[in-house]
């Protein structure tokens, strides 16, 4: 008969200790308190991007990256022109095939028919803005794996569904920057219209010399704001104003340098168009040619904008 005796662990051998917090029963959660820019929020750690924010380089790395993912960006990108010409065609054989009035002019100047045209046309318009906007984030997201050299997890379908969570924060900023451009514009409007109605000279001039520093105002506000606040909004998770007031604190100080770079990729995106539609007059092609340049240029000027953000937080370091 043998006894088995109790075996101790040796004296160096580790304790492992498992401390657990709980909240009890008793212990009230405390709410949040003050104001609302007060509270916790989520941050993002910055992670250079290594893209230099020069408006030589970007315009290279915009047609680098656009080349080597080009099955992925199209893809992403294609589905609202798509949409649209499918949309119009549609909406272009039910009207035809419903009527039975003689001439495009009868037909427009019957109610019912231009009711129902100008409808069909504002649904078949409003999903390709939604389409658009989802490819458009899609996009800044496919990239951001592209430039952190990640391995891909994201392809087309799941481009699209990520720009469809985004779209309030983008939606926002737009609808925003609506409302603040028509602002900047409301002195000129004004002007313009007190001369058309009181044929004052005063007025012409004060709207003539309005013109130049709204149209300034107006396109520098654009490109710091309007056309990366998105960028920041799906990058960095945050709402539509916060992501206003994030694009405009990575763009301080930088706005020459930002109208300089956008001026080059402009003239490269009109270089580009001005191509394809020379192509374009060529019968049964012009079709063909537009879809082609839509998604051309809603492609590349996606991964410039993400490259313009990128460079942007790489030279702020935040």
């Amino acid at each position: 008969m043998s006894a088995t005796l109790p075996v101790s662990p040796p004296a160096h051998a580790p304790t492992a200790e498992v401390s657990m917090s709980t909240t009890q029963p008793h212990q009230p959660i405390s709410s949040l308190g003050g104001e609302p820019s007060s509270w916790p929020t989520r941050t993002h750690a910055y992670q250079p991007f290594a893209v230099q924010f020069e408006a030589g380089a970007l315009i290279q790395r915009t047609f680098e990256i656009w080349s080597n993912d080009l099955k992925r960006l199209a893809g992403i990108s294609v589905l609202p022109y798509l949409m649209m010409m499918v949309g119009a065609a549609a909406v272009a054989v039910t009207v035809a095939a419903t009527s039975d009035l003689d001439g495009l002019g009868d037909m427009m100047s019957s109610g019912d028919h231009l009711v129902a045209i100008l409808g069909a046309g504002a649904g078949v318009f409003s999903l390709c803005m939604l389409l658009y906007v989802a490819a458009q984030v899609g996009t800044y997201v496919a990239v951001e794996e592209t430039v952190r050299g990640e391995p891909r997890r994201v392809g087309i379908i799941s481009s699209l569904l990520a720009g469809l969570s985004a779209m309030p924060a983008v939606i926002g900023v737009y609808f925003v920057g609506g409302i603040i451009g028509t602002v900047l514009m409301a002195p000129m409007f004004a002007a313009v219209g007190l001369a058309a109605v009181t044929e004052s000279w005063i007025a012409g001039v004060s709207a003539a010399v309005l013109f130049v520093p709204t149209m300034l105002a107006l396109c520098i506000f654009s490109l710091r704001v309007v056309a990366l606040a998105p960028v920041v909004a799906v990058i960095e998770e945050v709402g539509a104003i916060t992501a206003m007031r994030r694009a405009i604190e990575l763009t301080r100080g930088h706005s020459a340098d930002l109208f300089v770079a956008a001026l080059a990729m402009g003239a490269v995106l009109m270089g580009l168009n001005l191509l394809l539609g020379i192509v374009g007059i060529v019968p049964f092609l012009g079709i063909v040619v537009q879809l082609i340049a839509g998604v051309v240029m809603a492609s590349l000027s996606s991964v410039w904008l993400f490259l313009v953000y990128a460079g942007l937080r790489d030279r702020s370091g935040s």
